[in-house]
């Protein structure tokens, strides 16, 4: 049973229009109350080659999205000037038509503004606070296409005077990646056997727990543009690692994506590393507070992680400043050496990775070296800090890319146009 309808007394005819096109169920009666309205609306799916699936026949790249039943929709508009939401009755199987491509959604909305547009939202789960998409909903997946099929956010809008009376069509708003994983050779795959896979973008991240068992391992992702990709998974009892770099994923297309993944070695003495913890003069790593071992000092503390490997920045800065191609030979020779890691200048990205996972571990900046000893990073527009990465020429100079500050939430200012010869500061990173 549906809704009772209340509306003002000159919309009646019109919302009786509506009512007779929208279902088969006998239209509420209006009483003495203004501008409640109980509407349904025709909501279509993008059904052009370029969307995604819920089905998806592999071979010939044939993709459809459908509706079932208990499906519902998040109905977003203004009232007084200020958003509100309306969440659909669960769909009926005699709403459906079209083979799943259309189905008509019930609705009540409160006192809409006059001229309002109308946005809808499916699956109505990721919209529950007005103009905020809850983007975290992709952050744990399973892999699979039934995941796939909670997690494939789309929408589309309508003005209100055309609501009820014009269907409206939806548009993903997400990529979906189906992945296959091979060893570093090519030779092997390795899909089956993957128990954990995790995604790490400047957009989000994404961790993935699945039985083995064949692929693909299909995800559904916030669409990024040349951006930096770090890939870690487990399989058959060994971790893999990687890099994908300027990679674009649009929405409301689907990709096949084909990974060779270098098989990863846990350093001795590094064990099960966290966000936060120190690495030490003996090669092990501690909690950031453990009592250490007579003679053993915290010589870097870790700043991101990927399975059991990771990056760490040493406590201090080097000695004094150095141009960039000094930087890089300098961070090299830091010491002491670990076996099995490597002191290194960090590229761009993974000064960004350290930051998105200090901020992931609730970790910030300020106080995060002095708090074991170290030195704070100190970035400011007379001396900022070095990273591997080359910018090229830019008609003046050959430059590399730098920082100059660190913002609130932990990401960085980049400057392009430091010129090689131009002196930074240095801090070393360990990469485990």
């Amino acid at each position: 049973m549906r809704k009772t309808m209340y509306f003002s007394m000159a919309a009646l005819v019109a919302m009786g229009a509506i009512l007779a096109g929208c279902s088969k169920k006998e239209a509420p009666q209006p009483e003495n109350k203004d501008n409640i309205v109980t509407v349904c609306t025709t909501i279509r799916l993008d059904d052009d080659d370029a969307t995604k699936a819920l089905d998806i026949d592999y071979d010939a790249k044939v993709l459809s999205k459908t509706f079932a039943p208990g499906d519902q929709i998040t109905v977003e508009y203004s009232v007084d000037t200020i958003m509100d939401l309306a969440v659909s009755d669960p769909l009926q199987p005699d709403d459906i038509s079209a083979d799943g491509k259309s189905a008509k959604f019930f609705y009540t909305m409160n006192n809409p503004d006059e001229g309002t547009s109308v946005s809808f939202h499916y699956p109505a789960v990721f919209v529950q606070v007005p103009e905020s998409v809850d983007w975290s909903m992709l952050e744990l997946q399973d892999g699979t296409l039934d995941n796939v099929e909670i997690l494939d956010y789309a929408t589309g809008s309508l003005p209100l005077a055309d609501v009820g009376t014009q269907p409206v069509t939806l548009v993903n708003q997400v990529a979906i990646v189906a992945f296959t994983l091979k060893d570093a050779t090519g030779a092997n795959d390795i899909t089956a056997d993957v128990t954990a896979f995790s995604i790490s973008t400047d957009s989000g991240d994404y961790e993935i727990t699945r039985t083995s068992g064949p692929g693909p391992i299909y995800v559904a992702m916030y669409p990024i543009s040349g951006e930096d990709i770090e890939f870690s998974a487990t399989a058959g009892g060994k971790s893999y690692t990687k890099t994908l770099t300027g990679k674009t994923y649009a929405s409301n297309n689907f990709y096949q994506q084909g990974l060779r993944m270098a098989e990863t070695v846990t350093p001795s003495g590094i064990t099960s590393p966290q966000v936060g913890q120190i690495i030490c003069s003996d090669g092990k790593n501690y909690h950031h507070d453990a009592l250490l071992p007579y003679g053993v000092i915290a010589i870097a503390r870790i700043c991101h992680v990927s399975g059991n490997n990771g990056l760490a920045l040493a406590l201090k800065d080097e000695e004094g400043t150095a141009d960039w191609n000094t930087a890089i030979t300098t961070a090299a020779a830091h010491t002491p050496t670990i076996t099995g890691c490597t002191w290194k200048l960090a590229t761009m990205a993974e000064w960004n990775w350290m930051a998105n996972g200090l901020e992931i571990a609730d970790f910030v900046w300020q106080g995060f070296f002095e708090a074991v000893g170290g030195d704070d990073l100190s970035p400011s527009h007379s001396s900022p800090y070095w990273s591997s990465t080359d910018y090229g020429y830019d008609g003046y100079n050959y430059c590399a890319y730098a920082f100059e500050s660190i913002y609130s939430d932990g990401s960085f200012d980049w400057v392009s146009d430091f010129s090689h010869n131009y002196e930074c500061k240095v801090r070393a990173c360990l990469e485990f």
